[in-house]
């Protein structure tokens, strides 16, 4: 089983857990979304029976988390999220770049990835 968490809430993101939620029988669960601003979208998403957290939350699961994908397109949240990561000595959590993510949602087969292309990091 891989332990997915998400970081950012916008429209892309709920996307993307919705998508990697149907994947379940196939060994990949998401955990929980990690949201920076407090909004609506944390709303539905929990009425879905999505986890929605704080980064710190988040960083406090330690192993429980396999990959998180961070589609919050926001610098200082990354870079908080690296540092976090770093602090709490998790060497097993892998943060995966939007390249992946893009990939990802290519195989899906979902409509063309509509979130902007930052190179990921």
């Amino acid at each position: 089983m891989q332990n997915i968490a998400v970081v950012g809430l916008d429209q892309l993101s709920q996307d993307f857990v919705r998508a990697l939620g149907g994947l379940a029988d196939r060994g990949v669960r998401v955990i929980g979304v990690v949201d920076p601003h407090d909004g609506r979208a944390a709303d539905r998403l929990t009425a879905e029976g999505v986890r929605v957290m704080s980064l710190e939350e988040m960083v406090a699961l330690g192993e429980g988390v396999d990959i998180v994908f961070d589609l919050a397109g926001d610098p200082e949240l990354r870079r908080r999220l690296r540092q976090a990561l770093f602090a709490s000595d998790n060497q097993h959590t892998v943060i995966a770049p939007q390249s992946v993510a893009r990939l990802m949602w290519t195989l899906l087969g979902e409509s063309p990835f509509p979130g902007g292309d930052d190179g990921g990091y």
